[in-house]
């Protein structure tokens, strides 16, 4: 608004305070980005840990820099036990141990010798000689012991047999026990350690049997002889081989800690699942080591240089598509660009719609489809218009793709749930329209989504299900629009439609009270509202707002109706008895005092330019050239109206409108060439006076508002049928009028 660094509303609008003015579009820029950045942190995996294996992946997932993959702890503790399993036993062997049992046996073999030498006695007697020798023998081993030859024989094969036992080794009955739950074990230690097969270890009643079998291939199965030879194995078997459990734990530990924590890794910008990808086992443990990277980058406080470009990327990426809009808004939309309120709403907006975004993908684990992205669209057609709707629509639309990581797919039927709002929303005019529009847009999202997956979906019930989603979303996009449109309306003082469709009951007391107080002004209203309407269809402006507009521009006419000219009928004007400046200062003050009762009525903001505007900076001619026929020096800017000139196309329809429809009622006759001239005249007046400098009206608009102006003038002028009198004739001319005005308006 030019002159001025506030609107009618407070809202700053102008560079009148250039520092205060960009700093304040600077700010919702970073503030928007800041929003964004913080409702998506990153592709950090969060948003499908949720996921189990075998189900689909609603969005893709793409590493943000390269990570190592965690083994499972099943598989992790699968392989750590497998690798100490796989350590073979250690066992320690000592030599003394099978020398001293082979001394001994030895020795025991010399007693018998020498039991055998001394000669003489039966062999019972000899038996009984030997068991005051030692060792435990059974009574039968002792007889076979006493026969001369044979028990050189007997005590050679046992020493044989358990010299090979102790060289393999014997071990305790439950040291061999545990040795046998692995194929080999690692005997010795250092150098001279060697792995050796746990067959061929025994234990003492092993070395026995062992010294059995040996007999018996000697003198058969059976005989006294092999039994013998089995008892004396027994009697000299002594364990010399133990396990080293300490030695063998530590090589477990070393086993198990050998078994790396990672199975791979993950490169910067590889894919770790796509959209409607099955999830596997394998990405599973991709996306929570994915997730371990991005904590463990949080905990030391600096993350690396691979994290912080991906989130450089979607900063930029984010800060692009604000600049876009920006500038859009600055070159197509200036009068919303100029609005710190306006901008502050769409960005509440913008925001409003990413976080049920983050909360769709990153809290709810729901489809991607159900992102209700044409939310955006909805409350900006109805709250703007829809061209602005379908540019943000389409801005959103990439925005979220970007900063999810959703695919392709997304923007596409995104994209044409954008389309189906603004083009359902484009009339709305009830708010039963809302569910018409939710039919359009649900049918919109269903098609889509069938197109795009009925190539991929698994089966018809994945693919209903998707057609379902996409239903769902159509629904929940409108109700939410029901939802908060007042609230937004509330909030930030704009109207709708709806809302203006509702301001013009004529049941409103601001209405009322202009159409009982100030006949003549609220009829003047209506048609320059018709007027407006008219014109405003004619070059593609809001009609409707001009239409309610001008049912309110004058408003402030209420409280001094009889100083208009409108409402004074054939009585005398009380401007005959006021000096031209008093009577400029009531006239101006309408403008004032329209602005004071609609604050005080809660009219929309909306309608408060077409109170203040409607007149510009014009000259009040009338009281200026009386007040110089008083005062040849008399200032021109005391019979000005105190503006400002018009800053819309619709405002200054408005002012246009109010001219002409001024102008037309002072014809005596009305015809359509004299309206045309008034019209022409007005136009060119206003146009040439520069109050039309900041509405932005082409000429060629001009020329269509002034052909808009003149078909609605000349109805309103329609010539009326006189018809004659029916008073007597003795009646005076005076009665004769008093019984024409009598009649009905349309007969007068």
């Amino acid at each position: 608004m030019s002159g001025s660094a506030q609107d009618l509303g407070g809202r700053w609008t102008t560079r009148s305070d250039p520092w205060r003015y960009h700093l304040a579009r600077a700010l919702l820029s970073l503030l928007t980005l800041a929003g964004v950045m913080l409702l998506f942190p990153g592709t950090d995996g969060h948003s499908l840990l949720h996921m189990r294996v075998g189900q689909v992946s609603p969005r893709r997932v793409v590493a943000p820099f390269s990570f190592r993959v965690y083994r499972s702890d099943a598989r992790l503790l699968q392989e750590r036990t497998a690798a100490m399993n796989a350590v073979p036993t250690v066992v320690e062997r000592d030599s003394l141990q099978a020398e001293a049992a082979l001394a001994q046996l030895a020795a025991y073999s010399g007693q018998v010798r020498a039991v055998e030498r001394r000669g003489g006695g039966s062999p019972e007697l000899r038996a009984a000689e030997l068991a005051r020798l030692g060792p435990d023998l059974t009574p039968s081993t002792r007889e076979v012991l006493g026969v001369p030859r044979l028990s050189s024989a007997v005590l050679e094969l046992a020493r044989k047999s358990l010299a090979e036992s102790y060289s393999r080794g014997i071990l305790t009955r439950n040291d061999l026990a545990d040795v046998r739950r692995g194929s080999e074990v690692s005997l010795g230690a250092g150098q001279s350690e060697k792995r050796v097969s746990v067959q061929g270890l025994t234990d003492p009643y092993g070395a026995a049997a062992e010294a059995r079998a040996s007999g018996q291939q000697v003198w058969g199965e059976g005989s006294a002889a092999a039994e013998a030879v089995a008892d004396v194995a027994r009697a000299f078997a002594r364990p010399n081989t133990a396990l080293d459990r300490r030695e063998m734990e530590f090589r477990r530990s070393l086993a198990r800690e050998s078994v790396s924590l990672f199975s791979g890794s993950v490169l910067q910008d590889e894919m770790i699942v796509d959209s409607h990808e099955r999830v596997t086992e394998d990405v599973y443990q991709k996306l929570h080591s994915l997730d371990a990277a991005v904590e463990r980058q949080k905990g030391e406080g600096t993350p690396g240089v691979s994290g912080v470009w991906p989130r450089l990327g979607r900063a930029l990426t984010t800060l692009i598509l604000v600049v876009v809009f920006v500038l859009y808004l600055k070159l197509y939309r200036p009068s919303i660009y100029a609005d710190t309120s306006l901008l502050a709403l769409l960005a509440t907006l913008t925001l409003f719609v990413l976080a049920i975004a983050a909360l769709s993908v990153r809290v709810f684990y729901v489809s991607e489809y159900l992102i209700p992205t044409a939310l955006l669209p909805i409350l900006v057609t109805v709250l703007f218009e829809h061209q602005l709707a379908l540019f943000a629509g389409l801005i959103l639309c990439v925005l979220v793709a970007s900063v999810a990581d959703l695919g392709l797919p997304f923007v596409a039927v995104s994209a044409v749930g954008v389309l189906a709002a603004v083009a359902s929303m484009a009339n709305l005019r009830r708010r039963a329209d809302f569910y018409r529009a939710m039919g359009w847009i649900s049918l919109a999202y269903a098609i889509s989504v069938a197109a795009l997956n009925m190539g991929t979906a698994s089966s018809g019930e994945a693919l209903l299900k998707d057609v379902s989603i996409g239903v769902l979303n159509g629904v929940v996009s409108t109700l939410l629009a029901i939802l908060t449109l007042p609230l937004l309306e509330h909030l930030f003082n704009v109207s709708t439609d709806i809302t203006l469709l509702e301001l013009t009951d004529l049941n409103r007391p601001t209405l009322q009270r202009l159409l009982l107080e100030a006949p003549g002004t609220h009829h003047h209203s209506v048609v320059v509202g018709q007027l407006a309407d008219a014109a405003c269809k004619a070059i593609g402006a809001k009609a409707l707002l001009s239409r309610v507009g001008a049912l309110y521009h004058d408003i402030g006419k209420i409280p001094r109706s009889e100083y208009f000219r409108e409402n004074q009928g054939t009585a005398r004007s009380p401007h005959d008895k006021l000096a031209p400046t008093m009577s400029a200062l009531i006239l101006g003050s309408h403008v004032k005092e329209g602005l004071e009762m609609a604050k005080k009525a809660k009219l929309p903001r909306a309608l408060w330019p077409f109170i203040a505007e409607h007149h510009g900076t014009g000259l009040m001619a009338f009281f200026y050239h009386k007040a110089l026929e008083l005062d040849p020096k008399a200032d021109e800017s005391s019979f000005r109206y105190p503006g400002p000139r018009p800053q819309s196309r619709e405002t200054a329809i408005v002012m246009l409108a109010d001219g002409v429809e001024a102008a037309s009622r002072s014809l005596v006759e009305p015809t359509p060439s004299r309206i045309r001239g008034v019209v022409v005249r007005i136009l060119d007046e206003r146009a040439r006076e520069g109050q039309l400098d900041d509405c932005g009206l082409t000429f060629r608009e001009l020329a269509q508002v002034r052909e808009a102006f003149i078909p609605i003038l000349a109805a309103v002028h329609h010539a009326r049928v006189i018809y004659p009198t029916l008073a007597d004739p003795k009646r005076q001319g005076s009665d004769a009028h008093r019984d024409r005005e009598s009649l009905p308006r349309d007969q007068a």
